[in-house]
């Protein structure tokens, strides 16, 4: 009851002394105008920058890429025109410059005469960047200067991703050039094959001609052996004869005994030669089969090297195209800041390397097929002549070997008219030695025939054997080469495939200029700037209130004689109290009903409101009652370190490192936490805990003003009675 006394007796003096009634009455309004004017202004500025007034310059001179002439300038000024994001106003160069000096303009945007003709060198070995020019008088106003920034890189991306699509449309184009390319060259390689298939089937014909003639060679050294054999019989015989024929007279017996042999041995011979003579015409026909498959593989290798040649053609021509690629893919890497898009190029690079190395290595065997095929012809030319040489050669030994047969067999004759004629041999001893003379001369000279004769038909056969050995080689390569070609047209066809099955629509060019899409969530949206700064702006005009109540409302003269330090607190805190009060009512009434803020709970709202009103007139009283205006001072310098270190506008992690400490001792970043979670993120618990904080600070301030009014009473009052007034005294 003493302290509703003394709260009455300075309701009282407040009432009864106009200047102070209404002084209190205006200071109730002090955070209404300070708090909602500054909010009210700031509500939503964000929302209406299409206010603000930008010039553009443009001076684009449009330029040609791809065959097409596209003018990047002119699409940017139609974008600008239809999104409105500002008050975009289209001038020459001069005026833009003119009217940001004169403030007319806060930021100008030039679009430069090589703009499209820079855009265009992005295919080009050294692509240089379209750029735009923005101009911003920052000193004019700071913060459309930063919205002008974020709308110029807004700009900017729209701008990279037609020039990214542009650029798109010739790479999907390429490949399908290339795509093409691969077509052909799998067709071409078809062909080779065929090629390949053709001489493969004239290389087994050689081949088989050549094991054919290979055992008629050998027939035939076993045939010129045994003719050989023959032949040294003979030599044998006529060198008897005519020993004989010396001593006829004395052993004309031993000389029939001779000729008998002699005629034996010619019997013999002429039955080698005939057998000789039987394998001759098919050693002839194995060497024209040698000759006719040698000049149908020297015609089968040179329309494979044809074929080869175009396909090796095809595959530089392929080669070419993907390097071109390849660069290209570089200079959009090297353009692109969007590291998913780097990906993207990159993973769609390596593909194509991969592709390039393989090609060269088709186009190197192509090479070393080519040239390989060079050589089996002029070895198949070379064959085919051989082989005609070897034909010619046997029908001569076929003819010589007819006359050698008739030959022998006179001689076989005349050995056996020789036997029959001994009895007559007596009367022409002479002539018969004469004749066996002549005779055994030559069989000499047969001999030594036969002698080179079977040497060459050795050499023959082992030259046929060797020439069998590499014909089978020969048909084993063809068959190698033939799988090789078959499995080059196979891959050329997949990879034509694969390049042909690649999309290219305007999605697949909107997706390859533009690969990611931000999707944009907001936990505890904030809708505009306005609600996002009130907590700062709350906290900022209770404070001020309280501040400014100091001022016109007395905090240590009491208006009655105080019955103790208590009552004493009770009496003015009570005005202090109902005043902090209705000062946070009219606010949140303004900000609730008149600005139409929404909050997450309106009577945890008000509750906080009147709180930390109460909270900060606590601790002004504190400071003002026993200092009086180096308390407002203080007070003062508090609510500077607050309004840098209460996180309202920027991130506490933002300001200096020494301001940082500062945060966690003063009441107001209390205040402005609280009311961002009951404004804004819906977190109750955490705002009880900052309305928890802000009661230590009520409660320290209140201990310390009950402490001082307790003090001063003892030194004051103690002689005066309770209740009286001090006008009185």
């Amino acid at each position: 009851m003493k302290g509703l006394s003394a709260l009455i007796g300075e309701f009282s003096a407040v009432v009864k002394n106009r200047k102070i009634l209404i002084s209190v009455i205006g200071v109730l309004f002090v955070p209404l105008l300070y708090g909602s004017m500054l909010l009210w202004a700031f509500w939503d500025p964000y929302g209406h920058v299409d206010k603000l007034p930008v010039a553009v310059v443009n001076e684009d001179k449009g330029a040609a890429m791809n065959g097409k002439k596209i003018a990047v300038g002119d699409e940017l000024v139609e974008n600008l025109n239809e999104e409105k994001k500002f008050d975009w106003e289209f001038v020459s160069k001069k005026e833009a410059k003119k009217g940001l000096q004169e403030q007319k303009y806060y930021m100008m945007i030039e679009i430069p005469k090589d703009f499209s003709q820079n855009a265009a060198t992005l295919q080009k070995d050294h692509p240089k960047k379209a750029d735009l020019v923005y101009t911003v008088n920052e000193g004019s106003n700071f913060v459309s200067a930063k919205i002008g920034d974020s709308a110029i890189e807004k700009i900017k991306e729209e701008i990279a991703d037609n020039i990214t699509k542009t650029y798109a449309e010739t790479v999907f184009s390429d490949i399908k050039d290339v795509s093409k390319g691969l077509a052909d060259a799998s067709a071409g390689a078809g062909e080779l094959h065929d090629g390949i298939n053709s001489a493969k089937d004239g290389t087994e014909e050689i081949r088989d001609g050549i094991h054919s003639a290979k055992g008629g060679a050998n027939e035939l050294h076993n045939g010129i052996n045994s003719a050989k054999s023959g032949v040294d019989q003979l030599s044998t015989g006529l060198s008897q004869t005519n020993k004989g024929a010396v001593d006829l007279e004395t052993g004309i017996h031993s000389a029939k005994d001779g000729a008998d042999a002699i005629s034996a041995g010619m019997e013999q011979s002429l039955a080698g030669m005939n057998e000789l003579n039987s394998k001759i015409p098919q050693l002839t026909d194995g060497s024209q089969k040698l000759r006719d498959g040698a000049g149908q593989l020297a015609s089968s290798i040179e329309q494979w090297k044809q074929g080869a040649e175009q396909t090796q053609a095809g595959a530089v021509q392929v080669s070419t195209g993907l390097n071109e690629m390849i660069e290209k893919i570089d200079g959009i890497i090297a353009k692109t800041e969007n590291q998913q898009q780097k990906a993207v190029l990159q993973s769609m690079k390596d593909n194509l390397v991969m592709l390039a190395a393989g090609n060269g290595k088709v186009q190197d065997g192509l090479g070393q097929l080519t040239t390989s095929a060079s050589k089996i012809k002029e070895g198949a030319v070379g064959l085919s002549e051989g082989a005609g040489r070897l034909h010619e050669g046997q029908l001569a030994l076929g003819e010589g070997m007819k006359r050698l047969i008739q030959g022998q067999e006179q001689l076989a004759d005349g050995s056996k008219k020789l036997s029959s004629g001994l009895g007559e041999l007596a009367v022409g001893s002479e002539k018969l030695q004469n004749a066996t003379d002549q005779l055994a001369k030559g069989s000499n000279e047969v001999a030594a025939g036969m002698n080179k004769l079977s040497d060459g038909s050795g050499e023959m056969a082992n030259g046929i054997n060797k020439l069998s050995d590499g014909s089978d080689e020969l048909a084993t390569g063809m068959n190698k080469l033939s799988d090789g070609s078959d499995e080059l047209a196979s891959e050329l066809s997949d990879g034509a495939k694969e390049t042909s099955d690649v999309k290219a629509n305007d999605d697949v060019y909107d997706m390859f200029a533009a690969p990611v899409h931000v999707k944009d969530i907001k936990i505890n949206q904030v809708p505009n700037y306005g609600t996002g700064v009130a907590p700062y702006f709350l906290s900022l005009s209770l404070f001020v209130g309280g501040l400014v109540l100091s001022i016109v409302f007395p905090f240590y003269e009491p208006a009655n004689v105080p019955k103790n330090g208590f009552s004493w607190f009770i009496g003015k805190f009570g005005v202090l109290a109902l005043a902090g009060i209705i000062q946070a009512l009219l606010v949140d009434g303004v900000l609730l009903i008149g600005l139409g803020m929404e909050v997450q709970s309106v009577p945890l709202f008000l509750l906080l409101s009147i709180f930390t009103s109460l909270t900060f007139m606590a601790l002004i009283q504190m400071l003002v009652t026993p200092f009086g205006n180096p308390g407002r001072f203080i007070a003062i310098i508090i609510l500077i370190l607050q309004l840098s270190t209460s996180a309202g506008t920027f991130p506490l992690e933002l300001i200096p490192d020494k301001l940082q400490p500062f945060h966690d001792w003063l009441p107001m970043s209390y205040s402005v936490a609280g009311f961002k979670a009951v404004i804004s993120s819906g977190d109750f618990a955490f705002m009880w805990e900052n309305a928890a904080t802000l009661g230590v600070f009520f409660a320290v301030a209140v201990a310390g003003t009950i402490a001082y009014f307790s003090l001063q009473h003892k030194r004051q009052f103690a002689v005066m009675a309770e209740g009286e007034s001090l006008t009185n005294v």
